[in-house]
């Protein structure tokens, strides 16, 4: 299945429940229950002004329902640390939008705010010591009721470990050191250039040729180019990044690719797998290059499924020595164990899907983790993917670079309703996951104590002084955690 998006960034307009966690104190199990629900340690539970008997069986589970401007007020008797809310509502979408404040000197200052709530909804700030918090139900469905099933409030604290931040990379996009989002590379670990190899039915590397300012430049020169920006970025940061290159299955404009295409999906691996894997081994050590992935992220049969799973098996058999990954979606991931065990990193493409109100990769998407885990995969080969892109919201092939709209959406809104950027797309509402967002799920990847996230894409983002940039956002969350 080839599947192309109508990307539209800003280069190209100016050319054109698992269950968590522990709370205060060295979490040495993050797969423990929860030990420390700062709900417990409450004086003094309120609904809209009105006192709730904390002994209650709703007060003990921090169960509250009502309509729009609801709030739920939890007092303590002495300041704690907080950092973290978990809420699960009853029914999954009826609440649009909430926030929650933190009691400092006297008075309520907002901490979080997003939209839906959903199956469940991790949130996530920077420690704050308070006397208290609540949470505020701004919006919900027509108007109507809504019940949350159970608050949960922790501190977790910070427990230094190895996270990987995976980041693709558009050729185009780093060619010039201009165009190159390189203040992205203090928080990125792992890039992966994207766009520029593949592969023909007789196992030969295709480079494939990139325009910058409409001029055409050959595939193997802006491989060459982009490898020498971003190591020039290395040195200049002083930090070891390690570099992959993405081999792709699909191109409209190469019949190789479609060829290569329609025999994975009939089965029938015709390329040349001994010249493949050698010309694979010669290219990644060409250009000194950390590791190799291959997405075949649409494929639709079990026959497909197979030659794939025969294909990263035989090249992780016989090139050893480089990290071997994948960026899978859902439907993909039933590969072979053998394959499982082959990949070294496992990006979960946890997004161009949508919740009922064409919301694009809400925060709902993070469980995808648990589908993964349950296939075979171990943690330690998964990144939770997040897109730096916006799609509308009657899911239309259009991918917008969030730094498009960023200023629209500040820190914690994700929807912008207006015309279209572009007039071939007629939706005039988008989803993004935006800075509040990001944070989250950053967060969660940590605490659930998978490998890291993976963003697609780099250059999607603001530069990383912004105060809005999603590198910044993956950044916070990580310092915080």
């Amino acid at each position: 299945m080839k599947k192309s998006y109508k990307y539209v960034s800003a280069i190209l307009l100016l050319a054109l429940s698992f269950s968590l966690f522990s709370a205060c104190g060295k979490n040495k199990n993050k797969e423990d229950l929860a030990k420390t629900n700062l709900i417990t340690k409450a004086i003094n539970i309120s609904l809209n002004n009105k006192t709730l008997s904390t002994k209650s069986l709703e007060a003990s589970m921090g169960a509250f329902s009502g309509k729009a401007d609801t709030t739920y007020e939890v007092l303590f008797g002495e300041p704690h640390e907080i950092n973290t809310v978990i809420l699960k509502e009853e029914s999954e979408n009826n609440i649009l939008g909430f926030r929650i404040e933190v009691e400092k000197d006297n008075e309520y200052v907002t901490v979080y705010e997003q939209d839906i709530i959903g199956q469940l909804r991790y949130c996530t700030f920077n420690n704050v010591k308070t006397n208290g918090f609540r949470i505020v139900v701004t919006d919900v469905v027509n108007n109507g009721k809504f019940k949350i099933v159970s608050t949960e409030a922790f501190c977790i604290k910070p427990e230094k470990r190895d996270f990987r931040v995976t980041s693709y990379l558009y050729a185009s996009d780093a060619y010039k050191k201009e165009h190159f989002n390189s203040g992205a590379l203090n928080v990125v670990t792992d890039i992966l250039i994207y766009g520029l190899t593949s592969f023909n039915n007789n196992g030969d590397i295709i480079y494939n040729d990139i325009t910058v300012d409409n001029k055409k430049i050959s595939g193997k020169n802006a491989l060459i180019n982009v490898i020498s920006n971003i190591n020039d970025s290395k040195t200049k940061i002083n930090k070891d990044i390690k570099i992959h290159i993405n081999l792709m299955y699909f191109d409209d404009k190469s019949i190789e690719q479609a060829n290569v295409n329609e025999s994975l999906n009939t089965g029938d691996v015709t390329h040349n797998a001994d010249n493949l894997i050698a010309s694979i081994k010669a290219l990644l050590n060409e250009f000194k290059l950390d590791g190799l992935y291959i997405d075949f992220s649409f494929l639709e049969t079990a026959k497909a499924k197979k030659a794939y799973s025969t294909l990263i098996a035989d090249i992780k058999e016989n090139i050893p020595d480089k990290i071997l990954g994948a960026s899978l979606y859902l439907q993909c991931m039933d590969l072979s164990k053998k394959a499982i065990n082959a990949l070294d990193r496992v990006e979960i493409a946890a997004y161009n899907s949508f919740n009922s109100f064409g919301n694009h990769s809400p925060f709902d998407s993070v469980f995808i983790i648990n589908a993964f885990l349950d296939a075979g995969y171990k943690k330690e080969q998964l990144s939770l993917g997040i897109p730096f892109f916006g799609r509308p919201s009657d899911m239309g092939d259009f991918l917008y670079s969030y730094s498009l709209e960023a200023e629209k959406l500040g820190k914690y809104r994700n929807i912008v309703k207006s015309a279209s950027v572009t007039t071939d797309d007629k939706c005039d509402t988008r989803y993004y996951n935006s800075y509040q967002m990001v944070f989250d799920k950053s967060a969660y990847a940590y605490d659930s104590g998978i490998a890291g996230v993976m963003v697609w894409h780099m250059n999607c983002d603001l530069p990383f002084n912004n105060k809005l940039s999603l590198f910044k956002a993956i950044e916070e969350s990580l310092t915080a955690r």
